[in-house]
């Protein structure tokens, strides 16, 4: 068997009989096994799923975010889609400037300015309401989480 044919598939006509006429269909027939069908999908699928695939099929590409790893972090998926949705957030530049005095950190989002302002200009804190327990958090789920596992009911 030639090189080439061990990465695409062979196509064979197949005779099929139905009682008075003969039909002629192509197969796709991978090249390491007995494995046959005539629809590629499935075809281009057993390939991808197979052990006995020794090249990536484009459905198992990984792509790497090259703007990332510039900046020292890390991004990878196998859907191009999610990959295109993640370049568009690179493009897409912090406007929305924190509205505290003296602070200069931008946002690309208004939920995004909110947790900051929660987290570092915010005077609110949840505290423990047990007797003799000093805990306290800006944020209410930390609170839940506290309860549940240092004063379970």
């Amino acid at each position: 068997m030639s090189s080439d044919s061990a990465t695409n598939s062979q196509l064979i006509l197949e005779e099929k009989e139905n009682d008075t006429n003969v039909s002629k269909r192509k197969v796709h027939q991978c090249p390491d096994c007995e494995y046959s069908t005539p629809e590629l999908y499935r075809y281009k699928r057993h390939r991808a799923s197979s052990k006995h695939n020794n090249g990536l099929e484009e459905s198992h590409k990984t792509f790497v975010c090259e703007l990332c790893k510039a900046e020292g972090k890390h991004y990878q998926t196998q859907h191009s889609t999610h990959y295109k949705t993640h370049l568009e957030n690179h493009k897409s530049l912090p406007d929305i400037a924190c509205t505290e005095a003296n602070c200069t950190f931008m946002f690309k989002t208004q939920s995004a300015l909110a947790k900051h302002l929660n987290s570092f200009h915010s005077e609110v804190e949840f505290k423990c309401s047990y007797a003799n327990c000093s805990f306290t958090s800006k944020y209410k789920a930390n609170l839940t989480k506290h309860l549940k596992q240092k004063h379970p009911a």
